[in-house]
């Protein structure tokens, strides 16, 4: 059993090797014939790798050490500038500064702009966590089909006396699409109504942990452009063997970004072993996301058609 290092050991670590290169520098020199000590050949600084979390972390913590200010340079700081040297201008006065440490190890550029700006300017919105115990509401027709569900014997109520949906009007301008799969691929994919954040007044849902913590960080760069843009054509490409239908498909795909899907068992299998996989998956250079189960009636009636297939076939 291996018990896996805390980030602190691998910190203390990491000081300790370095402790350990001070005391071989700070060691009795070395001494020539005549008994002069020999100087040392400087050390040549190992090129620095963003991707080492450890030399990052190095690096991070000396630029701050820049800003820190001791408790008396923090006293004078503010504090009117005195005359200046004959000839020169008088010095600007100390200012104290507020230093905010902002953990952007392996986000993008735009990423890095949104956090530090969002930490910068109390007056930029932010995204609001739901409170334990709130959830996404319901509508009363979408609950009444539920029971109609549960209890088949039930009389039916007449459908011009239910209420209008009223549930829509509480999402955003994805409504209950997960902004992140949209923007990422261009499908709209239904969130799980587990994963949600408000932001500006609308409720947005995800298909995953993580892509609600990719929308939090940047959510502007997840919302769809308003107006919106038309969306791509949707095509079927029908025709005999060799008639072009896979070089047309790239074709159209080039010019909309419209991924194509082949209605072919093969495809399809490899579409639902995807979507069910939690990871997501690939489809013939198609991104297909993770579909949570329960989430998506079509998936799951597909995923019953195919394993009832699959099981006539070894039959």
């Amino acid at each position: 059993c291996v018990r896996p290092r805390r980030e602190d050991e691998e910190e203390e670590e990491a000081e300790a090797d370095d402790e350990a290169e001070e005391e071989e520098d700070a060691g009795e020199p070395e001494l020539d014939e005549d008994g002069n000590p020999i100087p040392k050949k400087p050390k040549t600084p190992k090129p620095f790798d963003p991707d080492d979390e450890k030399m990052y972390k190095k690096l991070m913590a000396h630029l701050l050490e820049q800003f820190a200010i001791s408790p008396e340079d923090d006293a004078d700081a503010g504090a009117p500038a005195g005359d200046g040297e004959e000839g020169k201008p008088a010095p600007l006065p100390r200012q104290s500064f507020g230093v905010r440490n902002v953990n952007v190890y392996g986000m993008s550029a735009e990423d890095i702009v949104a956090t530090v700006v969002r930490q910068v300017r109390p007056v930029v919105e932010r995204t609001v966590v739901p409170q334990d115990g709130e959830e996404l509401m319901q509508d009363d027709e979408e609950a009444a089909d539920e029971a109609d569900e549960e209890n088949p014997d039930a009389p039916k109520p007449n459908p011009l006396l239910r209420p209008g949906r009223k549930a829509i009007h509480q999402y955003g301008l994805t409504l209950k699409y997960c902004p992140v799969t949209l923007h990422e691929t261009g499908v709209l994919v239904a969130g799980d109504p587990a994963n949600w954040l408000s932001y500006r007044g609308g409720r947005y849902v995800f298909v995953t942990p993580e892509a609600m913590e990719r929308f939090r960080i940047n959510p502007d760069r997840y919302l769809p452009a308003i107006p919106p843009r038309v969306p791509a054509p949707r095509l079927w490409l029908m025709g005999v063997p060799t008639a072009g239908k896979r070089t047309l498909a790239a074709s159209l795909k080039a010019r909309f970004g419209v991924e194509p899907f082949w209605l072919e068992p093969a495809f399809l299998v490899d579409v639902l072993a995807a979507a069910t996989n939690p990871a997501g998956g690939d489809a013939r250079g198609v991104a297909i996301p993770h579909t949570p189960a329960g989430s998506n009636a079509h998936l799951d009636a597909a995923v019953a058609i195919a394993a009832e297939l699959k099981r006539r076939e070894e039959e």
